[in-house]
């Protein structure tokens, strides 16, 4: 087929013109809702993190929550068996309990004395100080300390001295030693505190 010129003419200026209108349409419709769209996604993708963010916050929050229930459970427990009364008569009853099983003679149980804590954080319990002296073989020494502070979790060993405890055949096993035990005292609860109002 041949075109005129004319024709020809016509065809180059609506093909020009469908160029231009199609570029205005790009530039003008296509490609802002296409950066708006993108721009959309990037946001939802934003919000799905911050969302899946805060999901796991709140998770923590309830595991941390059952933690600090499951330990204050376990603190209660501990503070239970912490010295009562007359710090005095708790730890004599308390070695007594390991005297026999253990085959641990004690021949002294001094008075406790209050110790001061240097502790860079501020807690509310006291701390005694008190030395214990006594007769037992090395091996059923070793399994009192053993259980002794597995059972008493609260109560360290500051110091202890060991020597033979004499020369006659029926204490050559036995060792004479003296022990200095630091233990942690649940203050008693204040008197006097109000019931909240209801």
């Amino acid at each position: 087929m041949n075109f005129s010129p004319q024709q020809r003419r016509n065809f180059l200026i609506l093909s020009v013109v469908t160029v231009a209108l199609l570029l205005a349409l790009w530039f003008l419709l296509i490609a802002p809702a296409r950066d708006r769209l993108k721009e959309s996604s990037q946001a939802e993708n934003s919000l799905s993190q911050k969302i899946a963010a805060k999901k796991q916050v709140i998770r923590n929050a309830e595991e941390v929550k059952t933690e600090f229930a499951a330990s204050s459970r376990e603190l209660s427990a501990i503070e239970a068996q912490m010295v009562s009364g007359d710090p005095y008569l708790w730890i004599y009853k308390m070695l007594k309990e390991f005297e026999v099983p253990q085959k641990i003679e004690f021949s002294k149980i001094d008075r406790p004395q209050s110790v001061e804590l240097n502790l860079p954080i501020n807690i509310s319990y006291k701390t005694i100080s008190f030395n214990v002296a006594g007769a037992a073989t090395f091996h059923d020494l070793g399994t009192f300390l053993a259980r002794f502070e597995n059972s008493y979790p609260y109560i360290r060993i500051q110091h202890l001295e060991m020597e033979p405890a004499g020369l006659s055949s029926v204490s050559d096993e036995k060792l004479s030693f003296a022990i200095e035990f630091r233990t942690l005292v649940k203050p008693s609860p204040v008197s006097g505190k109000t019931s909240p109002r209801s």
